[in-house]
């Protein structure tokens, strides 16, 4: 953007780039492209640090053991609704007598893990637990990091 001078000559417009100019669409969209650059510049090296983390994580074959165990945890605890079947606290009795006569400890096709005295499923009870421990156990690391244990 230029002005003219009295000679007639262009200058350059120093403007404030805080202050809106006159046509506000070109100066909204300015900013607004500015910011979008800014994100996904930030978006780009973020993507490229974590592929060069599992470029670095395929070299060592405990760390894949580990990271699919902690990745089966997580997914059964997302989905424990729908996979567990049965209610964790709720025991299996039909009347006053265990519906399922196998030892709590013999696993069973209802009970895949078996029941414990109670006659509550065990696998509910893991799957659901997996959920408590999501939530807890993020909070107790970081509350032991930032004390200093």
């Amino acid at each position: 953007m230029t002005d003219k001078q009295a000679s007639g000559a262009d200058q350059p417009v120093k403007r404030d780039p805080n202050v809106a100019p006159d046509d506000m669409m070109v100066w909204l969209y300015g900013r607004l492209f500015d910011y979008l650059n800014q994100f996904l510049e930030v978006l780009y090296y973020l993507i490229r640090g974590i592929i060069a983390w599992f470029a670095m994580l395929r070299e060592s074959p405990v760390a894949i053991l580990g990271m699919l165990l902690i990745a089966f945890w997580v997914l059964v605890a997302v989905f424990a609704p729908l996979i567990s079947g049965y209610d964790p606290n709720a025991p299996d009795y039909v009347g006053d007598i265990p519906a399922d006569l196998t030892p709590a400890w013999w696993p069973w096709e209802d009970h895949w893990l078996g029941t414990d005295h109670i006659g509550r499923d065990m696998w509910a009870r893991l799957a659901w637990g997996a959920r408590t421990v999501l939530i807890v156990a993020p909070i107790a690391v970081a509350a032991a990091y930032f004390v200093g244990c």
